[in-house]
This record gives C-alpha cells, sequence and structure tokens, in this order.
C-alpha cells in the first residue's frame, strides 16, 4: 500500500451512464477511486475514465462478490463504498476528511437520504437510513449474500454527520423492476437455506411493513409519494414471500 493512499472510493456499476459522473465528481476529496464495470453496455466505463485510471471490466460474481473484488483492489488505509447513485454530500465529505486521520473507530455509518419521483423522502424509514459505508480495509469483508449484501467488521462503528444522497429509482417502472430483481434473488438465497414461506408470511407480513412505514415510521408526511413508497414496500415483502412460496411446486 503506498503511504499517499489514505483514503480508497470503491464504486461498483452497470451501465450507470447517466448517473455515474455526478457520483464520481462528489468524490474528488478521495485519494483513489476504484470503478469496478460488469460489462457494461452503455458509456460507463468511458465515462468513469475520465476521473480515474483505475476502471476495472469484471463479469458479474454477484453483488457481495463484486464488491469484495473492489475491494481487494484498494490501497487506502480506509475504504468509503459508494453506490453509482449515490452522492456524497460537502457535509458529508468534510466528515469523512476528518474520520479517516481519527483513531477512534474501525468503520463508520452515515445517514442516507432518497430523492424520490422529485423531490426528497423525509420520513417512512427512507429519510434517514443509516448505512456502513466507511471502513478500515484491513478489517473488513463483504459478505458473499446473493442480496442485501452487506460489510463484515471487526470493531466498533461511529456515525459521521452529513447525508449521502440517494437517487435510487429512475421511475416507477425502474422501481418495479428492481422489486422484481431483489425478490428473486431474496427467494432464491431463501429457498437454499432451507426456509419455506409459511401462509402466514403471505397474509400478514405485507400490510406489517406497510403500517410500519405508512404509519409508525409517518411516511404519510410525505403525501402521496409516503403512499406509493409504502405501498411498494408491501409488495415487495408480498411478492418475495409468493416467490419463495412458488418454489415449493417447482420442485421434484
Amino acid at each position: 500500500m503506498s503511504e499517499s493512499v489514505r483514503l480508497s472510493a470503491l464504486i461498483v456499476a452497470f451501465n450507470e451512464a447517466d448517473q455515474i459522473e455526478r457520483c464520481l465528481e462528489a468524490l474528488a476529496f478521495c485519494d483513489e477511486i476504484i470503478v469496478v464495470d460488469s460489462e457494461s453496455t452503455d458509456e460507463t466505463v468511458e465515462l468513469a475514465r475520465r476521473f480515474t485510471d483505475r476502471v476495472f471490466v469484471e463479469p458479474w460474481r454477484g453483488y457481495g462478490g463484486q464488491k469484495q473484488f473492489a475491494l481487494e483492489l484498494c490501497r487506502g488505509e480506509w475504504v468509503l463504498w459508494i453506490d453509482a447513485d449515490e452522492v456524497v454530500s460537502p457535509e458529508l465529505a468534510r466528515s469523512i476528511e476528518a474520520a479517516v486521520v481519527s483513531t477512534s473507530f474501525r468503520g463508520y455509518s452515515v445517514a442516507r437520504r432518497v430523492f424520490y419521483l422529485g423531490d426528497w423522502i423525509r420520513h417512512g424509514g427512507w429519510g434517514k437510513d443509516w448505512v456502513l459505508r466507511l471502513f478500515r480495509r484491513e478489517t473488513s469483508r463483504f459478505r458473499l449474500d446473493l442480496v442485501h449484501e452487506g460489510v463484515d467488521l471487526a470493531g466498533p462503528i461511529g456515525k459521521l454527520s452529513g447525508p449521502l444522497d440517494h437517487y435510487s429509482y429512475r421511475s416507477l417502472s425502474h422501481h418495479w423492476s428492481k422489486i422484481d430483481q431483489f425478490t428473486s434473488l431474496w427467494a432464491e438465497q431463501r429457498w437454499e437455506s432451507g426456509k419455506p414461506a409459511r401462509v402466514g408470511d403471505l397474509l400478514f407480513r405485507p400490510f406489517g411493513r406497510w403500517f410500519k412505514i405508512y404509519v409508525l415510521k409517518q411516511g404519510w408526511r410525505d403525501g402521496w409519494r409516503g403512499f406509493v413508497v409504502a405501498g411498494l414496500a408491501a409488495a415487495y415483502v408480498l411478492v418475495k414471500y409468493a416467490k419463495l412460496k412458488e418454489k415449493e411446486f417447482r420442485t421434484p
């Protein structure tokens, strides 16, 4: 590791030409930027190379596997994991710069906020979603889960100030395509672990998710957008358990 590389930014991308420039522009404060592209068919690679010479094209290994591959390319003492549809705010950048000269924690969580259907979502769990994104490289590893991958970290975790802006879904159609993708991965992972769906999962869990987001976490305060967020969150739960139940009938 070069002593001059204190902070590496890690981005895994696929067909993100419409967003990756905004993401990379906000990472100018990092000592190096690692972009691992999953064989995009648009201009993602060409655009990324305007910001860093450390761009790698790698066949898809799964969410956890691809990020672990990228982590092993990083040279920094600290690693900042950012998705291509996220942007580090100036306040968060300053907080990160201060954190990486501290030895108090092994990792830091950041408060992610979501821009959805033309406005910021401020409630329902989307307004301030704490996620682990900054961590010491040598004590961390990505879990190789099919979906909802995360970082296994040895040591205490702190919190940073300033939002991580998440431009998550381009449209309702894009949102639904992600639901279809992630529910299939979740059902496959759950089935392989030997945990079948129960009828009660289909009957009660979707409403429980809707009630938690729309009522308990005050999603109603985001108006019609909050209602859509809660409704699609409930649909996500219904579809993932329905796909898991479906596997019982497809298995000989």
